[in-house]
């Protein structure tokens, strides 16, 4: 029986659930990652406030910047690609800090 079921059984008041061999586990890195603050940047400039010439990708020279993080500031990359080219360039960071970003 699908477990998605199991569960909706348990929300109507059936006891399908204690058949299972283990109860059903929640994921408590979620929840830390949130509370830990990741992937929130203080004073952060949305995508949508950026200059229309930067969407018309005419001039060489905008470019895109994203970090892959590893764990909680364990390690992780960094990518820049230029928006007309679309040259990438990409680096592995040893350990998340600002002054090796």
């Amino acid at each position: 029986m699908d477990l998605l079921l199991i569960w909706d059984d348990k929300v109507l008041g059936g006891d399908l659930r204690q058949c299972l061999r283990q109860p059903k586990r929640r994921s408590k890195q979620r929840a830390q990652a949130k509370s830990a603050g990741l992937g929130k940047t203080p004073d952060r400039v949305g995508i949508e406030h950026r200059p229309a010439e930067v969407d018309d990708q005419l001039t060489i020279g905008h470019r895109e910047g994203d970090t892959v993080l590893k764990g909680h500031k364990q390690s992780g990359l960094i990518t820049l690609v230029e928006h007309r080219s679309g040259y990438l360039l990409a680096a592995r960071l040893p350990n998340i800090t600002a002054e090796l970003t």
